[in-house]
């Protein structure tokens, strides 16, 4: 998931072109999981448009090349914010157990009190 976010945010900021870092095999080998990533990323409508090759110096192929143009869909932009807010989501939500007494609907949160306090001190 973190691969595919970080691809998606590499579109968003106007890449559009992706490749292995030569043509050796080994590198054809080490971009199929960003290739693939990528198209699943299309197939699931995060990106507009997309087109790939492939290098067939294995049977079955490798994909050498991946074209993006349009950038993300909605769904790709939706993607992204899910990710940073659920992520944010996280970090806010450690108190185990949360402190707010309520007398006839006005409450303190107590445990927002200790935070403030422990941060003055």
């Amino acid at each position: 998931m973190k691969l595919l976010k970080e691809l998606l945010q590499r579109v968003r900021e106007g890449q559009s072109s992706f490749s292995p870092k030569d043509e050796s095999l080994e590198s054809l080998q080490e971009f199929q999981p960003i290739a693939t990533r990528l198209i699943s990323a299309y197939e699931q409508n995060y990106i507009q448009e997309l087109k790939h090759s492939k290098s067939y110096r294995v049977a079955g192929g490798l994909v050498n090349a991946v074209i993006i143009s349009g950038g993300l869909t909605f769904e790709g932009e939706q993607f992204l914010q899910t990710e940073k807010g659920s992520s944010q989501q996280t970090k806010g939500s450690e108190d185990i157990i949360d402190l707010k007494p309520n007398f006839f609907g006005i409450g303190i949160n107590l445990n927002a009190i200790y935070k403030k306090w422990i941060k003055k001190n």
